[in-house]
């Protein structure tokens, strides 16, 4: 299998490259911008699937945990049981 440029990737989505922000070869960031541009449905899902932890220890359960409360202010996220137990955070 052959890795795509990030750029083909994006353009194949219906991103500008300006909406597409290379980091590295085969990885990129996508311009919060792209957003409000694409029309259609909004989605549903956020997939936190791998990164590199920050110097001061911040990987993917610091982000999916800052980024649920940061849904649950917005009035757009419901938390799971298991996870506002292991944090002792309320699900209301």
């Amino acid at each position: 299998m052959t890795l795509r440029a990030m750029t083909d990737v994006g353009a194949e989505l219906g991103l500008s490259p300006e909406d597409v922000l290379p980091w590295g070869t085969h990885r990129a960031k996508v311009s919060l911008d792209a957003l409000g541009k694409r029309g259609g449905r909004q989605g549903r899902l956020v997939l936190v699937s791998a990164i590199n932890p920050t110097p001061p220890g911040e990987g993917k359960t610091t982000m999916s945990v800052a980024l649920a409360m940061g849904l649950r202010k917005r009035g757009a996220a419901r938390w799971r049981p298991c996870a506002s137990r292991h944090w002792a955070l309320s699900s209301a």
